[in-house]
């Protein structure tokens, strides 16, 4: 009970920051927003070398590197062990998302996770940070007939990459004409934690309407 108390603080101070967004443009997570440069938050040495450790979309559109925080979970705690990018202050992974032949690095996506021991851990970190958002963006309508920036639910959805039908996805969407902001809990087949030691998981993340017309169109 404690750690989840100390989980659930920590996800929710991961958007205090970017709450006092107006919009999905200003929205930032560890200090990146949509439209910056990466070169503007690391080296061009240090991007090149996080592209060794990255993923291709479908006829190289858009490429994805990552930075992460090794962490060890044992019965009664979680451990911190070290910081593979020096770099991470809120979240255990970051993906970032750019075009491989901009030579800006211009971000379209970028997404932080945190893993928990189980998908029902994950489920009020979720609800809280909905409802911060909520309060902050004013002009919040519900479905896809209004204007302004809109919400969508998605309750238990089964998750793509799992053929077996056994991974799910909780999900809400904060959307306008300039982008998307997702709060999702992933729930994890045994089969995939064995296989790939995938924990359940709290994913923030915020993409660029670009970004998110590719991904509705076969980006695989």
């Amino acid at each position: 009970m404690i750690i989840m108390k100390i989980l659930l603080t920590l996800c929710v101070l991961f958007v205090s920051s970017s709450i006092f967004a107006d919009d999905i443009l200003d929205f930032d997570i560890e200090g990146m927003r949509l439209g910056d440069s990466l070169l503007n938050h690391m080296t061009e040495k240090q991007i090149e070398k996080a592209l060794n450790n990255s993923f291709e979309y479908k006829d190289r559109e858009f490429i994805s590197i990552w930075f992460y925080s090794k962490i060890q979970f044992g019965k009664n705690n979680l451990k911190w062990m070290y910081d593979y990018s020096n770099s991470l202050y809120k979240f255990d992974e970051v993906h970032i998302t750019f075009k491989p032949e901009d030579k800006n690095f211009t971000i379209h996506s970028i997404e932080g996770s945190v893993s928990f021991y189980t998908v029902d851990q994950c489920f009020p970190a979720k609800q809280e940070i909905k409802d911060i958002m909520q309060k902050r963006f004013l002009d919040l309508k519900i479905g896809k007939d209004n204007t302004g920036i809109k919400l969508e639910e998605y309750n238990k959805q089964p998750h793509e990459y799992d053929a077996t039908g056994d991974s799910y996805y909780y999900a809400s969407y904060f959307y306008n004409e300039n982008g998307t902001v997702r709060i999702m809990c992933y729930d994890w087949s045994k089969e995939l934690f064995v296989k790939e030691g995938w924990h359940d998981s709290l994913h923030l993340v915020v993409s660029s309407a670009e970004f998110d017309n590719f991904l509705s169109n076969d980006p695989y």
